[in-house]
């Protein structure tokens, strides 16, 4: 495959002297020639870049949406204490039915796509390409709202049901980066 790469292409693969040969140990190589129109920034980037094998990428994604996602849910379980169990029953029992909705309807599509555009990546890849950059200004607009409504006047308590809500979402996606990550790390039996 990489014999049929764009020549150009296939020259900034090779270019930096320092590459990641495991998550954990760092590896030099021999420096490689500069092409033309070449700018010193995208080869300190090159160089410093920290590829990870595209495995790695599904556990990190998986991760990433289990923490956001565990962190939600506890920030909405935490701001239900105020009402009674049957009260809290009813807004969890809402709040995974529109999770559910919301997933089928808007997060697996997302995922997919996340998903297929990791294993697009070659064998090793910068440890932040897990997401796409669209996905890192998602995550940043994200982030904000939370944070604004959070320390907003609006009672955490009516907070509660969106909160546990995205975060019942983000936790059933990250099983679908776990179930990748374990397929590319197990292999099938009889193979």
């Amino acid at each position: 495959a990489r014999d049929n790469m764009n020549p150009a292409k296939q020259h900034l693969q090779n270019i930096g002297n320092i590459h990641w040969r495991t998550p954990f140990v760092l590896e030099t190589g021999p420096p490689a020639g500069i092409p033309p129109g070449y700018s010193l920034y995208s080869g300190m980037i090159r160089r410093f870049n920290p590829a990870v094998p595209r495995y790695f990428l599904y556990a990190i994604a998986g991760v990433l949406w289990t923490f956001a996602g565990g962190l939600l849910c506890f920030r909405g379980a935490l701001w239900l204490g105020v009402f009674s169990l049957p009260v809290i029953a009813s807004i969890e029992a809402g709040s995974i039915a529109v999770a559910a909705a919301g997933y089928v309807f808007l997060f697996a599509g997302i995922v997919r796509k996340n998903i297929a555009r990791i294993g697009e990546l070659p064998e090793r890849a910068c440890v932040f390409a897990f997401t796409a950059w669209r996905g890192y200004i998602m995550i940043a607009l994200m982030m904000t709202a939370g944070i604004s409504l959070r320390n907003s006047s609006i009672p955490p308590y009516y907070l509660s049901f969106p909160y546990t809500t995205m975060g019942a979402i983000l936790l059933t996606g990250s099983v679908a980066f776990y179930k990748r990550f374990i397929a590319a790390v197990i292999p099938v039996k009889g193979e």
